[in-house]
């Protein structure tokens, strides 16, 4: 699984997280967003949060990106692609820090 490492952003500003995985059978992949006291909450689409994925098949990678936008302070935490299929599971986790709050 390939996913960026750490990230610093200003408020206000927008990232993008890429994910890539490649599996078979084919995975499914979820985006968490895990806060500094350890809550851990799924992250879905909103007028705030984009969420792509796409295939290339047959070679079984998948990559999903997610876009933050209109960032404020509460957005910094660790984001996890989280991929499974009936084979296991795999995940990576990036930082985003936001200054300028």
């Amino acid at each position: 699984m390939k996913i960026s490492d750490k990230v610093t952003k200003s408020s206000n500003g927008s990232h993008i997280f890429t994910c890539e995985t490649r599996a078979y059978p084919e995975q499914s992949i979820a985006w968490y967003k895990i806060g500094g006291n350890t809550t851990t909450e799924i992250v879905s689409e909103s007028d705030r949060y984009e969420i792509e994925t796409e295939n290339y098949s047959p070679s079984g990678i998948k990559q999903s990106n997610l876009t933050l936008k209109n960032l404020g302070y509460t957005d910094g935490a660790i984001y996890q692609c989280f991929a499974n299929n009936s084979e296991g599971n795999i995940s990576g986790n990036a930082i985003l820090v936001v200054e300028g709050q």
